[in-house]
């Protein structure tokens, strides 16, 4: 039973250590853009509260105000109402939702556009994904690599890795290969540069030592 209880202990250590050494590699700039991207689902709503907070603030701190204005605005409305103020407002009206729509759409599609390479021609992302997946999965300790390339434009390109590792692998050693491998694809190949370093997710095998045995667990830590 102790050797057991020392094995188990032996285990947290070497977990507790791994996470440290990863936490340690770990650039500020890409822990501030995981804090932001936490939030990009919520913006919309978040802008929504904002207003409806200061409508709120508005009707107790200045009610007669509000009201002088909202009178204001009702009678400015009915001066013209007329069929060309009415066709006015539809045009204005329309045009403002179709720029909306297309703002979210080039939104949208911005990150997955083809990159423009400075010696001519383009790249499409997926691509890019494919060839530095096939680089970084030349390591023996890597099971599997999944890539996502966002195209950041002026600012570069965004690399983003999930890697599967065996239970033995040199996580530290796994983390230089995306790093190298982005740089030597990306700087020395297409000529293109990195917004930022590349975000490594590690999920790796995590080992029995009372059993001898792995466990396909997924254990997962991350280096951004």
């Amino acid at each position: 039973m102790s050797s057991l209880r020392q094995s188990d202990a032996a285990t947290d250590l070497g977990r507790a250590g791994r996470s440290a050494r990863l936490r340690a590699l770990e650039p500020a700039p890409r822990r501030r853009l995981a804090r932001s991207r936490r939030f990009e689902g919520y913006r919309g709503a978040i802008a929504f509260a904002l207003l409806a907070s200061a409508l709120i603030a508005v009707v107790w701190l200045a009610p007669v105000a509000a009201l002088d204005a909202s009178a204001e605005a009702v009678a400015w409305l009915e001066l013209r109402l007329t069929p060309s103020g009415q066709a006015l407002a539809t045009i204005a009206l329309g045009t403002i939702a179709l720029l909306a729509l297309v703002i979210a759409w080039a939104r949208r599609t911005a990150l997955a556009r083809p990159v423009n390479l400075p010696a001519g021609g383009r790249i499409a992302v997926d691509e890019v994904a494919a060839r530095l997946t096939q680089m970084i999965e030349e390591r023996d300790d890597v099971r599997r690599a999944e890539v996502r390339i966002d195209n950041l434009h002026r600012r570069g390109l965004r690399v983003s890795t999930t890697l599967h590792v065996t239970a033995q692998a040199n996580l530290t050693g796994a983390i230089q290969t995306v790093s190298e491998a982005a740089e030597l694809l990306l700087h020395g190949h297409l000529l293109v540069r990195l917004s930022s370093p590349p975000s490594v997710e590690l999920h790796f095998d995590e080992l029995d030592l009372r059993s001898g045995r792995v466990h396909d667990q997924r254990t997962s830590a991350a280096h951004r």
